[in-house]
């Protein structure tokens, strides 16, 4: 994964936001997904029009954390995300 790519929410995807925390059904899986709020920003970043870089930056204003505690846990997070199938990277 690059800092320039683009990632989406899959649009079959249902989620709200319960108490700063999203919570997703994915029903072609029957599964059931509770973020913490830092992956609950990252979720809602990830809309197709922001850049990996751009969610890092979020990060560190939205949390005051580092640079690079944000590039990890945002590298980390959209990785995991990629991997169930719950994102896919945006066309440019």
């Amino acid at each position: 994964m690059k800092k320039a790519d683009i990632f989406k929410r899959r649009d079959d995807i249902s989620w709200k936001i319960i108490e700063d925390r999203a919570v997703l059904v994915d029903d072609a899986e029957g599964k059931v997904f509770q973020f913490d709020t830092v992956a609950t920003e990252i979720w809602i970043c990830l809309d197709g029009h922001f850049a990996v870089s751009d969610v890092i930056d979020h990060l560190t204003h939205t949390f005051e954390v580092s640079l690079q505690q944000a590039e990890k846990d945002a590298l980390s997070f959209i990785n995991r995300l990629s991997s169930l199938d719950l994102v896919i990277q945006a066309d440019c």
